[in-house]
């Protein structure tokens, strides 16, 4: 609702976004510390300690076809980078080193593995994207993961891979 000439946004989600699982990401400071090796360190040995499960997304991927109601195909479950920072109460612009970044998406790669692994039939029940490393596909780690998802479980798992990272590695 507006008032004067301010737009005046709800605080409250909608029912859609509470169902998809989509909250307000936390406000973010603006003078965040540039993301260096010693920050990786501490995020890195603070990882190994804590449950991702609250940081996890689902967002629902849809058809639409012309003349046929819309539906959902599978949902890419992702980690939220911003709600991830607020988790391990750190002042770092995590998006700062592209490097470093890149670094630390293979760690969360390998807690996204581990999380669905030790709990594959709940988050296995739907199809599931999952955005992966090319780093991670070739590691005896994701080796280890797909043995043990039940094969018909594997089909119904779609793997994200960005094309600058197919043709990087």
């Amino acid at each position: 609702k507006a008032q004067g000439n301010q737009r005046v946004v709800p605080k409250a989600m909608s029912p859609a976004m509470a169902a998809a699982g989509i909250g307000q990401a936390p406000p973010m400071k603006r003078e965040n510390k540039y993301f260096d090796s010693t920050s990786l360190v501490g995020i890195e040995r603070d990882l190994k300690n804590i449950d991702i499960n609250t940081v996890i997304r689902r967002q629902p991927v849809c058809a639409a076809i012309q003349d046929m109601p819309m539906r959902t195909v599978f949902d890419e479950m992702y980690i939220n980078i911003s709600h991830l920072r607020q988790l391990l109460a750190v002042d770092v612009d995590l998006l700062s080193n592209r490097w470093l970044f890149k670094y630390l998406t293979q760690i969360l790669d390998d807690k996204m593995l581990g999380l669905i692994q030790n709990n594959s039939g709940n988050l296995l029940a739907t199809p599931v994207s999952l955005n992966l490393n090319v780093p991670t596909l070739l590691s005896n780690r994701f080796t280890e993961f797909d043995a043990t998802i039940k094969p018909g479980s594997k089909v119904s798992i779609v793997l994200e891979l960005q094309i600058a990272d197919v043709f990087a590695d």
